[in-house]
């Protein structure tokens, strides 16, 4: 059975930042991703000030100093110049952080792996058991990894930051 140290379930933002952060560390990592593409989940790819200073590159983000709510048939516009949000292409920003984690050795990223199943130390990807000593679920908002651990969400948010 193959094994890692790290298994981390999902390829966006978040997973791709995770592998970096343990990318000079003596972990050997495994990203997996449903996907055949790193960054075409269909999301906004809204980001702040905070997270494009992190890129530290153009990466083709379009900024945002207003924001417009409907509430009860009322449209509202907020001003947000202060902490203005940027729309990003998620294809583009995934492949950022993905030439970023090709100077790390010990990090593995593999696309058209969906995981299939999840055990106490072991996932499941096309029929192959992958052995881990700590999973990290970064796949979304239906996330598999969550429900495995029965963690229950019932509240759904909308948070800006500012």
């Amino acid at each position: 059975m193959e094994s890692f140290d790290v298994i981390i379930i999902g390829a966006g933002p978040a997973g791709l930042k995770c592998a970096e952060t343990l990318g000079n560390s003596n972990k050997k990592v495994l990203v997996l991703e449903r996907n055949s593409k790193i960054g075409s989940k269909p999301c906004g790819g809204l980001m702040t000030t905070q997270g494009i200073n992190y890129l530290k590159q153009d990466v083709g983000a379009e900024k945002f100093n207003h924001v417009f709510m409907n509430v009860a048939d009322k449209k509202n516009k907020i001003d947000i110049r202060k902490n203005p949000l940027y729309t990003i292409n998620r294809i583009d920003l995934g492949q950022f952080q993905v030439t970023k984690l090709n100077k790390f050795q010990n990090i593995v990223i593999r696309k058209d792996s969906p995981v299939k199943k999840i055990e106490k130390n072991y996932v499941v990807v096309h029929d192959k058991k992958i052995k881990f000593d700590y999973l990290v679920g970064a796949d979304g908002s239906s996330s598999m990894v969550r429900r495995y651990l029965k963690v229950k969400t019932n509240k759904v948010g909308v948070a800006f930051y500012s």
